[in-house]
């Protein structure tokens, strides 16, 4: 099996995690997990500029 770009599978991550927060919007883990990665594409974009721990 092939391994995927970081950035490519954190894009897809994020689409999985965002669809599963839509059908359960009250889901804190899911709400984490959201900004995580957002903040790992932010980190993968910008290097050194974002945390990903708050």
């Amino acid at each position: 099996m092939p391994q995927q770009p970081l950035r490519e599978r954190l894009e897809q991550m994020r689409a999985e995690i965002a669809a599963a927060a839509t059908a359960d919007p009250t889901n804190e883990t899911l709400r984490s997990l959201q900004q995580q990665t957002l903040a790992a594409l932010a980190e993968v974009e910008a290097p050194g500029d974002t945390a990903i721990d708050d």
